[in-house]
């Protein structure tokens, strides 16, 4: 992948090292993790955490990327695509941000540039995101995406409501 832009935002690869105290900002922060599963993280699992993101878009040329503030030019979330465990090759889009950012349209700028990304680069039939269903900034997220709910779906040891959308014709 070649960095993402949009008018407020660059999707990139990480740096972990250089990336590190911006994502353990969210990451650590239990209130953010509250719906993500294995929940917060202390620095060192999130050292690990994005050198295995780092790893595997690498090993499988895509993942869970940085989102950069433009204007900050700091890291202020993370948004891509995965494999959903025990459910490949289905195809998984997520995002968190830092609070700081929460209820400015960043989550969904980024997840729009990223879902129009898997479509046209991965080529990718569909996408799900799997959401908790007391989460409802992210179920409005995936609203905004055009993904439609589907159904409950056991993952990540929890049940989860199951949003798609299929890619454009």
């Amino acid at each position: 992948m070649t960095t993402i832009e949009t008018e407020r935002l660059l999707v990139r690869k990480w740096d972990v090292e250089g990336d590190l105290d911006d994502a353990f900002s969210f990451y650590g922060d239990a209130e953010i993790m509250r719906f993500i599963p294995g929940g917060v993280k202390d620095r060192e699992q999130t050292r690990t955490s994005l050198q295995r993101m780092y790893d595997r878009d690498k090993e499988v040329g895509f993942g869970i990327w940085p989102v950069v503030h433009k204007a900050d030019r700091r890291v202020i979330g993370a948004c891509g695509v995965f494999h959903i465990p025990d459910h490949a090759p289905d195809v998984e889009i997520a995002w968190i941000f830092d609070k700081a950012y929460h209820g400015q349209g960043y989550a969904t700028e980024a997840a729009r540039a990223v879902t129009d990304f898997a479509f046209a680069e991965l080529h990718l039939p569909v996408l799900y995101a799997l959401i908790h269903q007391l989460n409802t900034p992210s179920i409005g997220v995936a609203g905004r995406l055009g993904m439609s709910f589907a159904r409950m779906m056991y993952a990540y040891d929890r049940d989860l409501r199951l949003y798609e959308k299929q890619a454009p014709q």
